[in-house]
């Protein structure tokens, strides 16, 4: 998937803020947790969430979703 209809789906959606993330190469996060739900797409170099002890790794053009509260980590 484009970037371009990526924020298109998103905005069909109803989603009127996007925020662009950007992590250093290698960096990770220890587990957390947030109050909102997030839809990403990962645009470079490849990236990593581990929920409930299962990792997922997404290569660009790859999108996922991830609901409010589970705790997680990234890679």
């Amino acid at each position: 998937m484009h970037r371009n209809d990526f924020n298109n789906t998103l905005a069909h959606e109803g989603f009127q803020t996007l925020v662009t993330a950007t992590r250093e190469p290698f960096s990770s996060l220890d587990v957390y947790i947030h109050p909102f739900g997030a839809q990403a797409l990962v645009l470079e170099d490849a990236f990593s969430i581990t929920v409930a002890c299962v990792e997922r790794k997404y290569w660009p053009g790859r999108a996922f979703h991830l609901p409010a509260l589970p705790p997680h980590s990234e890679r």
